[in-house]
């Protein structure tokens, strides 16, 4: 079976967007373009020419329920901060009709991104101190990461067997614990997985929706502000040296 090409990934990834966000709605559970998948909306209407991914967020609470309703032959929830096949802060929708190549290892395959959010707590000593505990728990899971990489890369040890994974779980797991101490809307700002940056809370009092390709999908009312945090001058584009494929994936379908 040949390894398919960006196109043919992202066509399965945009399918997987659109089951989410049917399902979604249909439940009444809250989610938004997110990163680079929010900016391709804004900045070009679908993708980003050179992007590999599609990024959402929601909070936490209904990523839960979503993982607890949600039933397919097609695809797979994970939630990647108690799942050693992955142990990323976030959670993923995965098409279970595709598989990946990792270090001549089969893994799951093609999926959307679903990252989680949450409040943070009332005052700046206060807030300092959660965002010291979870950038220092991230660097902790950087470093048992790199660890478990080489076990795996080299082949050194069955994964079960791979004590750094399964350091990396608990410490990535404990990560999204000090996170989840605060549910999305307390406090002033809004805290996004594998990220510290203050978003204000205003920012997502509400949704748009936004054209994304040949639909549309949910953004927060403050995407200006929201791109603005991430990304500054947002609608400039990037050198034509950076505008590349970030994720070096080889996918494939089931045979």
């Amino acid at each position: 079976m040949p390894k398919l090409t960006m196109e043919a990934t992202r066509g399965v990834m945009y399918n997987i967007l659109e089951e989410f966000a049917t399902f979604c709605d249909a439940h009444g559970l809250r989610y938004y373009l997110a990163y680079g998948t929010m900016l391709g909306a804004v900045r070009h209407h679908g993708f980003i020419p050179w992007d590999d991914d599609i990024d959402v967020m929601m909070p936490e609470e209904d990523f839960l329920k979503f993982a607890e309703l949600y039933q397919s032959d097609r695809y797979e929830v994970v939630k990647c901060y108690t799942d050693r096949r992955v142990s990323l802060t976030m959670g993923r929708l995965y098409a279970s009709y595709t598989y990946g190549i990792r270090h001549k290892r089969r893994v799951l395959g093609i999926s959307i991104d679903i990252y989680l959010m949450y409040g943070t707590p009332e005052g700046e000593e206060a807030l300092k101190e959660h965002i010291a505990k979870i950038q220092r728990l991230g660097r902790r899971a950087q470093r048992w990461r790199r660890y478990a990489g080489f076990i795996s890369h080299h082949h050194l040890l069955p994964e079960s067997l791979n004590i750094f994974s399964y350091m990396l779980t608990r410490c990535t797991h404990g990560r999204v614990r000090q996170y989840g101490k605060y549910r999305f809307g307390e406090g002033p700002y809004t805290f996004i997985t594998t990220d510290t940056r203050r978003y204000g809370k205003d920012i997502f009092a509400d949704r748009v929706l936004m054209p994304f390709e040949d639909k549309s999908f949910y953004v927060p009312s403050g995407w200006d502000k929201c791109l603005t945090i991430r990304y500054k001058d947002y609608m400039q584009l990037p050198p034509e040296s950076e505008r590349h494929p970030l994720h070096q994936a080889s996918e494939y379908f089931m045979d």
